[in-house]
C-alpha cells in the first residue's frame, strides 16, 4: 500500500513537471528581447534596427499602432498608423494614437544618432489625413517618411533611457524644479502663439491631482472602454 501511494505521488509530481515544461515557464520570455540593447543588432538593415528602437516607445493604451514600409531606396522607410489598433472608445478622435506616432519617431531619431545616422523626418509626405474618413487615410497615407544619412555615432544620453520601463507607479518626489530646469522646459516651446506654464505651488498641484483622479474615475466607470481595453 505504501509503495502504491509513493508511486501515485511520483506520478503526480511528474505530471506537474511535464505541464510546467509544456507551458514554457522555464523558457526566457521572448517579448522581453527587444528591451535588450543588442537586440536591434540582429538585423543588418539600419531601417529595421531603428524600427526596433522605435517599438520601445511609450504608446497610448499599449496598442503599439505602428506599421513600417521599406522604400526601394535603401536609405528610406515609412511610418504608417495601424488602423486596426485604434482605441475608438477611449480615443475616438485618435489624438492619443497620433501622439504615439510622435514617440516612435523620437525613439527612431535618438536611436539613429547612437547608431550613426541622421534621420530626416518628413511628416505626412503624401498629404494630411482626411478627418472625415480617418481609417482610410491611415491605410493609404504614411505618417512620416524617414530618410537616413550616415554621420558619426554619438553617445547620446537619452539612448539609455529608451530601455527603461515607461510605467512608474512610485510616488513622485516633492522636490521642486530649479529655476534652471523651469527655463530649459520653457525654452522647448518655440511657438510664439503658445505659452508654456509650469505650476509648482501647493494649491495648483492639489488641483491638478484632483483633475487626474476625476479623469481616472470617469474613464474607469465607462464599461465600453473597459471591454475595449480587455479585448485589445
Amino acid at each position: 500500500m505504501r509503495i502504491v501511494f509513493i508511486g501515485i505521488i511520483f506520478l503526480l509530481i511528474l505530471c506537474f513537471l511535464i505541464l510546467l515544461i509544456a507551458s514554457g515557464v522555464f523558457l526566457k520570455p521572448k517579448y522581453l528581447e527587444p528591451w535588450q540593447k543588442n537586440y536591434s543588432q540582429k538585423f543588418n538593415d539600419p531601417r529595421i534596427q531603428l524600427s526596433a528602437d522605435g517599438l520601445l516607445a511609450a504608446n497610448g493604451h499599449n496598442m503599439q499602432p505602428w506599421k513600417i514600409k521599406l522604400d526601394t531606396d535603401k536609405n528610406a522607410f515609412y511610418l504608417f498608423c495601424d488602423s486596426g489598433r485604434l482605441s475608438k472608445k477611449v480615443d475616438p478622435f485618435a489624438r492619443q494614437t497620433m501622439i504615439t506616432q510622435g514617440t516612435f519617431l523620437e525613439y527612431v531619431r535618438v536611436g539613429g544618432e547612437k547608431l550613426g545616422y541622421k534621420t530626416n523626418i518628413v511628416l505626412f509626405p503624401d498629404g494630411e489625413y482626411d478627418e472625415r474618413n480617418l481609417v482610410d487615410s491611415m491605410n493609404r497615407k504614411p505618417v512620416a517618411k524617414i530618410t537616413l544619412s550616415k554621420i558619426e555615432p554619438k553617445n547620446i544620453s537619452l539612448y539609455d533611457y529608451m530601455f527603461l520601463p515607461d510605467t512608474n507607479r512610485a510616488a513622485y518626489k516633492l522636490t521642486q524644479l530649479t529655476s534652471e530646469h523651469v527655463k530649459k522646459l520653457q525654452n522647448f516651446n518655440t511657438n510664439k502663439n503658445m505659452k508654456l506654464m509650469i505650476f509648482q505651488d501647493k494649491q495648483n498641484i492639489k488641483r491638478l491631482g484632483e483633475y487626474t483622479m476625476e479623469g481616472a474615475k470617469i474613464e474607469s466607470n465607462i464599461h465600453s472602454m473597459n471591454v475595449e481595453s480587455a479585448n485589445g
